[in-house]
């Protein structure tokens, strides 16, 4: 059935996470549809008042548990936020410059 979780690993993909709330309430309600993990991407996030720390691996009593949680170098804290897992940096510096520049940076 399109959309079902079940026996899946999940990614929610957003634009943008202030607090996560909502990406907590998501992952919830996909584990409790079946999903076997979940994971996110989030091109800006701003986690205020350190939020983020709700989704690190050390956090107590939190669920639902996200495997990976990518997002960018958009925002100046972001390297600091992927020290902690389940955190990982996606840098957009690259792919920004190639394309202002107008030429490929990383040859292959």
């Amino acid at each position: 059935m399109p959309g079902d979780p079940k026996g899946k690993h999940v990614v929610i993909i957003d634009d943008l996470v202030q607090t996560g709330g909502t990406l907590k309430e998501c992952g919830k309600a996909l584990l409790q549809g079946g999903a076997t993990a979940i994971s996110a991407y989030v091109t800006h996030a701003v986690f205020p008042n350190k939020s983020w720390q709700k989704f690190t691996h050390s956090a107590h009593g939190t669920s639902p548990s996200f495997q990976n949680f990518w997002i960018t170098d958009s925002l100046p804290h972001a390297p600091e936020i992927c020290t902690h897992p389940p955190f990982k940096l996606l840098s957009l510096s690259t792919i920004i410059a190639e394309n202002l520049l107008g030429f490929d940076l990383m040859p292959t």
